[in-house]
């Protein structure tokens, strides 16, 4: 039988493992929650209904299932969400009464919005197909004039369109518009516009924005040091090839199916700026990790010295005594100092696993860098894969 001081220092050899473990599994759903929450609010309910499924597979969480229902009701989809709220209250095991009551609630306002869909005139549903082709010609309006270098045009047509969708897509879309002609001041400004209202709307952004912004600031600085041409010296056309060129064409038109017995309309979902990958920080756990082992080390140390102490003043005691036997203060002192050889041993052991996961964790940070962009038009779909080493 292995004595249990033995056991102390090989314990603590695996909480760097488990320490590593539950940190990458945290922030693999910490990511996976943030990349559903953007598709549900940039309209794509299926893609953020379907993640928030492999996170409740994943953690038998039942939020994961109250959150579809929100992620349907967001999108209009009330009778999906209802089914998903439902199914929320059935599978919860341990639900307060406040909890319990916002369900319902929710459940008994979406079918409220059904009967309201249901009641719905022909007439009133034939004025919102006329709109969104009306916003679907001013679109494509908006890009031939932006393409052909009237920014004045695009930009009212892309406001217009704002006005009646309220998408802030049409707000970075007013940027690229302006950016293409090099009205670069004025591009800057409808970008930070665009920031403001997504961070309004509670929508992380993806970081386009901010490239756009600083190209800009340094196509000014050279400008004014003389280095190249002036931002606004041709705007009649626009450069062909550059990111400007292709200002509007992330602002295609999605158009859902009816809905068979739904009652729910065609909705309208404009892919563009929300159509972003979550971005992760390798080696995160492993660093944590690396952390709270070195701080289990250095308290493992600190109890070895306190051990020593107490065994060298037992032993004082002892030698200031010696005709005497004192057979109860030998043995303490006899455990004091074990105990202190152990305190020694594992602390030092997890100062040097903890030292080695936060260098490998580091290390795993700084290896590579990659950038997923998606790139979507008219009439292809694709990605721009950038990576760095």
């Amino acid at each position: 039988m292995i004595p249990w001081k033995y056991l102390v220092p090989v314990a603590c050899l695996f909480l760097p493992t488990r320490a590593a473990r539950a940190g990458e599994q945290a922030g693999e759903i910490n990511a996976k929650e943030r990349a559903a929450k953007t598709a549900c609010l940039a309209g794509d309910y299926v893609k953020g209904v379907a993640i928030l499924s492999e996170l409740y597979v994943g953690t038998n969480d039942s939020a994961f299932i109250y959150n579809q229902g929100r992620c349907f009701e967001q999108n209009h989809r009330y009778e999906d969400a209802v089914s998903r709220f439902r199914e929320y209250l059935r599978v919860s095991k341990k639900m307060s009464k406040a909890d319990k009551a916002d369900a319902q609630k929710h459940i008994s306002d979406c079918q409220d919005l059904l009967a309201k869909q249901g009641a719905s005139s022909p007439a009133h549903e034939g004025a919102k197909t006329e709109n969104l082709d009306s916003n679907t010609a001013k679109e494509r309006a908006a890009k031939k004039a932006c393409l052909t270098g009237n920014a004045d045009a695009g930009v009212a047509l892309l406001a217009d369109i704002y006005v009646d969708t309220n998408n802030a897509n049409n707000i970075f879309n007013q940027g690229r518009c302006l950016e293409q002609v090099g009205r670069c001041e004025d591009a800057i400004i409808r970008f930070r516009e665009y920031l403001r209202k997504t961070k309004d709307a509670g929508t992380v952004s993806d970081g386009r924005a901010e490239r756009h912004i600083a190209d800009c600031e340094e196509i000014l600085k050279k400008a004014k040091a003389g280095e190249g041409p002036s931002p606004s010296a041709d705007t009649s056309k626009p450069g062909r090839g550059s990111a400007a060129s292709t200002a509007l064409a992330t602002a295609t038109e999605v158009q859902d199916q009816n809905s068979a017995g739904h009652g729910v309309g065609a909705s309208r979902v404009e892919i563009g700026v929300q159509a972003s990958l979550p971005e992760t920080t390798p080696g995160r756990g492993l660093r944590i990790g690396g952390v709270v082992t070195f701080a289990v080390g250095v308290a493992g140390v600190a109890a070895g010295v306190g051990f020593a102490l107490e065994a060298n003043h037992l032993a004082d005691q002892l030698e200031a005594k010696p005709p005497r036997y004192q057979p109860g203060t030998e043995s303490t002192q006899s455990s004091y100092a074990t105990a202190s050889m152990i305190g020694y041993a594992a602390g030092a052991a997890c100062v040097a696993g903890g030292a080695l996961l936060y260098y490998l964790g580091w290390r795993k940070g700084h290896e590579t860098s990659a950038t997923i962009e998606p790139m979507v038009s008219a009439r292809a779909a694709g990605a721009r894969v950038q990576v760095s080493f």
